[in-house]
């Protein structure tokens, strides 16, 4: 299993644990999460944040307000997927593993229910 379809299959899992379970992985995770979440701190992002303030003041790149951010999220959030979108979705499906995954652990359930005599 690639670390791709870990990481999917462990946010999935988290968002429907119940609170006991999630909170144990907490405590595993805590001290390496409280590092990564100082960005202050984080070279990386410094440089990064650096770049992209240098390209904005270079005019290399271009900003936008706030509020074309906020208008922009408003409209993301009441759009339909159109029919077109759908089907896009469905035809990557059909390639991605963790939905395969996914799907043939549903189908081996339905089988074991048919073996079963009830």
């Amino acid at each position: 299993m690639s670390i791709e379809t870990v990481r999917e299959r462990l946010h999935e899992y988290i968002s429907f644990a119940d609170d006991k379970k999630v909170e144990a992985i907490y405590i595993m995770v805590e001290d390496e999460i409280i590092d990564h979440m100082n960005l202050w701190e984080n070279a990386d992002f410094l440089k990064e944040l650096k770049n992209r303030l240098d390209d904005f003041e270079s005019g290399k790149t271009q900003g936008i307000s706030w509020e074309e951010v906020k208008h922009n999220a408003r409209l993301a959030a009441n759009e339909k997927p159109s029919i077109e979108d759908k089907m896009a979705l469905m035809q990557q499906a059909q390639n991605d593993p963790l939905f395969l995954a996914d799907l043939k652990e549903i189908t081996d359930d339905f089988d074991f229910i048919n073996s079963e005599h009830i």
